[in-house]
């Protein structure tokens, strides 16, 4: 096919900061679609342009801003009770803002999330732009209601509100995708066969995973030692396991005392984050570094031995990749998602014991072999996942709902 145009409606940023794996996706895709001649503008708000120009050049983007809601937007990535309004009131600006613009016949309209400020909004697109396409970003499935995060195991525990949250978005965005998307995406073959369970033509529902920039990768040198036992990236969020990864810590420096720990994130939990490493006196052992990206990341994932990811709930989990691709081989839980989205290089760990955990980092920083034979196969699994193919697999798909 020819040139493409295509609408990223990313009204649902909450945080200049904070990067999903949806929103990075995104972003990526439409860095290398420009560059391919493509016609891309997004919908989103001042955050999201925040975002979205540090990755893109502003003057190389078509952008339609909508306007945040009151104070409730610079809270909604740290405030549950900010997030909802944020929603409601994102979505209505979306359609709102989506009302007012004339796209190209046959624009492809892609909703970067399956949240309410990016779906309504692509739907509402979808059909006043004739011969236009709606493909839909369904990162993750919510968990079932009454077991929140921790589904795969444990007893006595009561749903995160946050988990809630997302079931209940699901419960009004779902149906509607179902009905009215020319096409999704989602993270791992597993949501892919419930997809098509749940009635998604097989040849409109594609696998995109994850991507890394490996170019970057071999671009900072190694260093002559390591500062860290391991390192965490992700946004500290109750899905992530960062208020467990607190405690993995804690094991693990009973089996190796003044063990240091880099965390790479910020996010909703942050502040109880250092409110438990200061409990128990892990304040020189954990170093909380914020957001970080690019060159200063890799330095930091570089400097690491371990990756981990205590993810309780998850449909992948991106950020591991870029450990992985710095050589760092990884252990997580034993989620089901994650024995086909992490096949190989990550020692799984029955779910959500954590001190197994920490005794997996312990063998693995003490075993030379196991960590070798890990470490390559971390390697090799992060070399099949470069931003390139990601784009072009995103494209592809785009290109094959246009010819329908």
């Amino acid at each position: 096919m020819g040139r493409l145009s295509v609408a990223l409606i990313a009204n649902s940023i909450p945080d200049s900061e904070t990067m999903a794996g949806g929103y990075r996706i995104a972003i990526e895709c439409a860095r290398r679609w420009l560059e391919w001649g493509h016609k891309v503008v997004f919908f989103t708000n001042p955050l999201g342009e925040g975002m979205i120009s540090r990755y893109i050049p502003r003057d190389e983007l078509d952008m339609v801003i909508s306007p945040l809601p009151g104070s409730t937007g610079n809270r909604a990535s740290r405030s549950l009770a900010a997030a909802v309004p944020f929603h409601a009131l994102m979505s209505w600006r979306g359609l709102s803002a989506a009302g007012k613009v004339r796209l190209p016949e046959g624009t492809v309209v892609y909703s970067v999330t399956p949240f309410w400020p990016d779906v309504f909004p692509g739907f509402f697109l979808r059909k006043g732009v004739r011969d236009s396409r709606w493909l839909v970003a369904m990162s993750m499935y919510a968990p079932p209601p009454l077991r929140g995060w921790r589904v795969y195991g444990g007893s006595g525990y009561l749903p995160e509100m946050r988990a809630l949250a997302l079931f209940l978005n699901q419960v009004v965005a779902y149906p509607l995708v179902k009905r009215r998307a020319d096409g999704i995406y989602v993270n791992n073959e597993l949501d892919r066969e419930r997809a098509v369970r749940d009635g998604f033509v097989p040849e409109r529902v594609e696998v995109i995973g994850m991507g890394v920039d490996s170019s970057l990768t071999r671009s900072v040198p190694e260093p002559s030692e390591k500062t860290y036992d391991a390192v965490f990236i992700g946004r500290l969020h109750p899905q992530k396991g960062v208020l467990e990864l607190v405690d993995i810590w804690k094991a693990y420096c009973e089996l190796r005392p003044g063990a240091k720990l880099a965390v790479i994130g910020n996010g909703p939990l942050e502040e109880k984050v250092r409110e438990k490493v200061r409990k128990y006196g892990l304040e020189r052992e954990i170093e909380l570094k914020g957001f970080m990206d690019g060159v200063e990341k890799a330095t930091v994932l570089k400097s690491s031995r371990v990756a981990v990811h205590p993810s309780l709930y998850d449909s992948g989990g991106m950020a591991a990749l870029e450990a992985m691709s710095c050589g760092l081989p990884g252990v997580s839980f034993d989620l089901p998602d994650l024995a086909v989205y992490y096949p190989q290089g990550m020692i799984k760990t029955p779910c959500y014991d954590t001190r197994a955990f920490a005794r997996n980092i312990e063998r693995l920083v003490r075993d030379e072999d196991l960590y070798r034979r890990l470490q390559v196969e971390a390697l090799e699994w992060a070399s099949r996942w470069d931003w390139d193919g990601v784009a072009r697999r995103l494209l592809h798909l785009m290109e094959n709902l246009c010819r329908v």
